[in-house]
């Protein structure tokens, strides 16, 4: 009994520093788009210019290897990006324009379909809606988490086999799931 106790605790204890040490994948690129400011308008925009990306680029960028292909799939097509936004601003009247940039920018922590993301600088693909004094919208692009809708069947993959090379991604129910 004194040992199934311990063996618990190593456990416990393990899989505590694992996810101590592990909390995100660390090779992301992320998708963000700051409004122009926080009215309703502003928001509803920045929402609009959201959905046009994703729609718009989908294709393009799920086939993405890794986050460095995905960040050069996003600087391909930056001028494209822009000319979106800026198209659904002026068609709603908006003179503001937007731009596009793929750097590195500071992010918040936050949770993103159950894996915690914590603060700091992270690879993005952002797009800003005029002075970008609003709340932003982001998601992750690599791996595609936002590229298949919110209804959309999860992919998963394991990072730790990644991490040694092997590509490892399934849909549907996570095997350690029960």
């Amino acid at each position: 009994m004194k040992k199934r106790i311990t063996a618990l605790v190593l456990a416990t204890l393990f899989v505590a520093l694992l996810r101590l040490f592990t909390p995100a994948p660390p090779q992301v690129l992320r998708l963000q788009v700051v409004a122009a400011g926080d009215s309703d308008v502003d928001q509803a925009l920045k929402l609009q210019v959201k959905n046009a990306l994703v729609s718009t680029f989908s294709p393009r960028w799920r086939e993405a290897e890794n986050a460095r292909e995905a960040a050069a799939l996003a600087r391909r097509d930056l001028a494209e990006a822009e000319s979106l936004a800026e198209a659904i601003l002026e068609e709603a009247g908006r003179d503001y324009g937007a731009t596009a940039e793929v750097g590195v920018f500071p992010f918040p922590e936050k949770t993103y379909r159950g894996v915690v993301y914590p603060a700091g600088p992270y690879r993005a693909l952002r797009v800003t809606l005029g002075e970008g004094r609003g709340r932003n919208w982001w998601c992750v692009l690599y791996p595609p988490l936002c590229l298949d809708g919110p209804d959309a069947e999860p992919v998963y993959h394991s990072w730790i086999l990644e991490h040694f090379g092997i590509r490892a991604r399934w849909k549907g129910n996570s095997p350690w799931k029960k």
